[in-house]
């Protein structure tokens, strides 16, 4: 074990775990190579979905709309972000989603033939994460299909993860909702009501929409750009859906659990909950062309000549889909 600090960075390399991943790789190597050519056609259909998914974003906020990408910090409310996850909660999806993807990385390269130097644990200030280090001149040495089953290996890992998450959420959703008491929808941010964060609804045309399953039945009734009366905790406000049959309001459901049986399972449920939206964000966002993500390495090998420019072009995106809400 070796202990690194470089603040607010602190690092803890392991040799056992990178042998441990080296040794799996080896003895499924069959399995892991076919699914580092899934992998391979997955990075490269997603490197042009999520670049499709930012533009899309960076016209929507300059046409004054709401953002569709946000940073994201566990326990922390940052301002015109949609995006908001409890703290224990998100570190655990957060640490969950590192190992998944630093580990598909490890084991992908060891079918290749390739051991990781190292697999560490990683803290930036209170957030944990993981790592692996694998040999960049052994890996030049490898054929172009190998670095890019490695270099897609890591959302593949995420896109995994979520999957597994979501097919645990409906055995967990069914026991949760025993224990569970709605007592309304907390509104984060909205783009077409005068509805402000922090204003919690209770009912619509008076209707119950105390929970989402509630206002999902009460929106079906009322059809795209029906009125609507929306009667929260403090307050009545009047308008119309959007014409997708939408409030345009994003919402968090209150619920008060009963017992600690309750608050665990809830507990359980919301890491599940949180781990599916990081690791499909995380995981698409990862493949956008730009330099420092999986995404970049994996344009520089397909087109050299132009990853560059392609680099400079999501920058320049992310950069109106960061800071556009804030100006437009």
């Amino acid at each position: 074990m070796e202990l690194e600090l470089k603040f607010p960075v602190l690092m803890v390399k392991f040799q056992r775990p990178a042998e441990l991943m080296y040794e799996f790789g080896k003895k499924h190597e069959r399995v892991f190579k076919r699914i580092g050519d899934i992998s391979t056609l997955v990075g490269v259909v997603g490197m042009v979905v999520a670049t499709a998914l930012l533009m899309k974003g960076a016209v929507g906020v300059v046409m004054g709309g709401p953002a569709q990408v946000g940073l994201v910090v566990p326990g922390v409310r940052i301002p015109g972000s949609p995006i908001y996850i409890p703290l224990v909660e998100g570190l655990i999806a957060v640490f969950l989603l590192a190992v998944f993807h630093e580990g598909m990385h490890g084991i992908t390269a060891a079918a290749e033939g390739l051991k990781a130097k190292y697999a560490a644990f990683i803290a930036f200030l209170f957030i944990p994460a993981a790592g692996v280090e694998i040999d960049e001149k052994k890996m030049k040495k490898k054929g172009k299909l190998t670095r890019l089953r490695i270099f897609s290996a890591g959302s593949m890992g995420n896109f995994i993860l979520a999957l597994l998450c979501f097919g645990l959420l409906f055995p967990a959703g069914a026991v949760v909702e025993k224990f569970v008491d709605y007592s309304g929808l907390k509104v984060l941010n909205s783009t077409n009501l005068d509805l402000h964060p922090g204003d919690v609804i209770v009912s619509i045309n008076g209707r119950s929409t105390k929970s989402v399953e509630e206002l999902r039945d009460v929106l079906k009734e009322i059809g795209p750009g029906g009125t609507v009366e929306v009667k929260t905790t403090n307050s009545t406000v009047y308008g119309r859906l959007t014409g997708e049959g939408k409030l345009g309001v994003y919402l968090q459901p209150l619920v008060e659990y009963r017992g600690w049986t309750g608050g665990l399972l809830g507990f359980i449920a919301r890491v599940l909950v949180i781990s599916v939206q990081l690791n499909l964000g995380v995981g698409i966002m990862n493949l956008l062309p730009l330099g420092i993500l999986d995404g970049g390495r994996i344009m520089a090998e397909l087109c050299e000549k132009y990853h560059r420019l392609a680099s400079i072009v999501v920058t320049a995106l992310l950069v109106v889909n960061l800071v556009g809400p804030y100006l437009f």
